[in-house]
């Protein structure tokens, strides 16, 4: 689980110091620091992202020293929720110890900016886009005023796509044009309508994808695609929050499209329970929902969905010779002062899941 902890640094101050120069194999931003941050932070802190300021050239990263720090250290950064109980996943961001020295140091030491020549080259992203410049872009036909205070109720709006055939799709990514107001979008399709639009299978066969202030575009496997059918319009859950001022988003979806058909084709499941109650004062709640997986299957990524009262979930995948009946669970918390971005991952599967008969 990735969970977006960028909103939470503090400025560290209101003006950045001239730079100091680096002792004798001390660590410099040009030659030690940039690596770093090119190759595990500014897929987000860049200027055209989400995250609250760009770490891209020294001048910017030097007003933040402390909260790097302390973000580094704390392991908050970059974010990652998984507590890693088996194997390795391959987008898992964390910093290594080294590198996470390599930065302590240099801060420590001054955060001397080194020799411009040292410098790394930047990697080249499309503006404001992490999979790269789409082949096509569909936008919500009109922009949603968002109000400085109040609840927004989830929104279902249609974006139109007039796709005149079948397209495989690659890599997909939802960009809000209001990032600080967004809590999530969840992209789904179905068949063009005129009728009002209402609430759909957001995870089932249809899924697209989803985005929240942490996650990126979705790019696949060479080889693997997704069908984009002809006919159906794109809809798109929207969950707004309010922030104290007033902003206009108009979300985009952009997909880099298949140049042949997939030798794999990308699919998107759920397990999901959504009738339960957590009884009053209870602290370690569990929920455990099912699904059945019925024929070989790749499984490539897991999405665990919770909002402010979940503390913790675990996947538990079972062979048919285990006959267990038990996929998953999430264990939640009355507390209303654990907030999404604290959750720790813990083995949440306290329980023997129970037998078939």
């Amino acid at each position: 689980m990735r969970f977006g902890l960028v909103l939470n640094i503090v400025v560290a101050g209101t003006a950045a110091a001239a730079p100091a120069m680096a002792a004798d194999g001390a660590p410099t931003f040009t030659r030690d620091v940039a690596p770093i941050f090119y190759k595990s932070c500014i897929e987000c802190h860049r200027a055209t992202m989400f995250a609250p300021m760009s770490l891209t050239s020294y001048e910017d990263a030097r007003p933040w020293l402390r909260s790097i720090k302390r973000r580094i250290m704390e392991r908050t950064m970059p974010p990652w929720g998984s507590d890693m109980p088996h194997g390795v996943l391959r987008n898992d961001p964390r910093l290594t110890d080294q590198e996470i020295q390599t930065i302590v140091s240099w801060i420590d030491g001054g955060a001397p900016k080194g020799d411009i020549a040292d410098m790394p080259k930047m990697p080249a992203f499309a503006d404001g886009w992490t999979i790269g410049k789409p082949d096509g872009v569909y936008s919500m036909t009109e922009d949603y005023k968002i109000p400085a205070s109040g609840t927004i109720e989830y929104l279902y709006l249609r974006i139109p796509v007039n796709l005149p055939e079948d397209r495989w799709y690659t890599a997909v990514e939802i960009k809000p044009s209001a990032r600080a107001h967004v809590h999530h979008v969840i992209a789904y399709t179905e068949p063009h309508s005129d009728a009002p639009t209402r609430p759909g299978s957001t995870f089932g066969p249809t899924n697209i994808t989803g985005v929240s202030p942490n996650k990126p575009g979705l790019v696949f496997e060479p080889g693997v695609a997704k069908l984009l059918r002809t006919g159906h319009d794109i809809i798109l859950q929207m969950h707004y929050t309010t922030n104290g001022t007033e902003a206009v988003d108009r979300t985009q979806v952009g997909f880099i499209f298949a140049k042949e058909p997939p030798k794999q084709i990308h699919i998107t499941g759920l397990a999901a329970q959504p009738r339960f109650v957590i009884p009053a004062g209870d602290p370690n709640a569990e929920v455990k929902a099912v699904a059945e997986i019925k024929q070989d299957t790749i499984m490539t990524s897991l999405t665990p969905h919770m909002h402010v009262r979940g503390k913790d979930m675990t996947y538990t995948a079972y062979t048919r010779t285990a006959r267990r009946n038990c996929s998953c669970a999430c264990r939640s918390t009355t507390s209303t002062g654990r907030s999404p971005t604290t959750w720790p991952s813990r083995n949440a599967c306290r329980k023997e899941p129970r037998s078939r008969s």
